[in-house]
């Protein structure tokens, strides 16, 4: 979510022959609303640990029960290192709508999916926005498909990162 605003919103500062996201958050103003009021609850910090079980529920009710223990134990720990301020970058790209400039990007768009992401169903959206997009959607996948899949990932980067610049490896005119 944070990462493909951030992306997008420089997008038109950079010069670039592409742009990559995973996970666009084209919300209408309800999602937008709902996911700003609900997504960040305040972590239960206590000297019990509480803190530690909830974040492990929120990852699996998030990402799944087929996730793989060492990402769920990154996550977590990531997660209490900042759990005071982990809302920041979540409320940021929830306030962000980036639909104008994922509109004005004047570059090719790789919208490189999970099958199963929470954002997967505005990819088609993103299409219908971006002027010279495509969709590489990873079968089987609930979200982080650059952790899942990183090979598939990479792969398809990859081949849009050749698609887009020539054979000495600048921008295609």
């Amino acid at each position: 979510m944070s990462g493909a605003s951030i992306a997008v919103a420089t997008a038109g500062h950079l010069p670039s022959s592409g742009l990559m996201l995973s996970g666009v958050p084209l919300f209408d103003e309800e999602e937008r609303a709902g996911f700003l009021a609900n997504w960040t609850p305040d972590a239960p910090i206590d000297d019990q640990g509480s803190q530690f079980t909830w974040a492990v529920e929120r990852y699996l009710r998030t990402w799944g029960p087929d996730v793989p223990p060492g990402m769920l134990h990154l996550a977590v720990s990531e997660l209490m290192r900042v759990a005071e301020r982990y809302a920041w970058g979540y409320q940021a790209a929830f306030r962000y709508d980036p639909s104008g400039a994922l509109a004005a990007a004047d570059v090719p768009v790789l919208l490189l999916d999970a099958e199963f992401d929470l954002l997967a169903p505005k990819d088609a959206l993103a299409m219908e926005l971006a002027r010279d997009a495509r969709l590489v959607v990873l079968p089987g996948l609930r979200g982080q498909p650059h952790l899942r899949a990183p090979d598939d990932f990479a792969a398809a980067l990859l081949e849009f990162v050749r698609e887009v610049t020539d054979p000495e490896g600048d921008p295609r005119s």
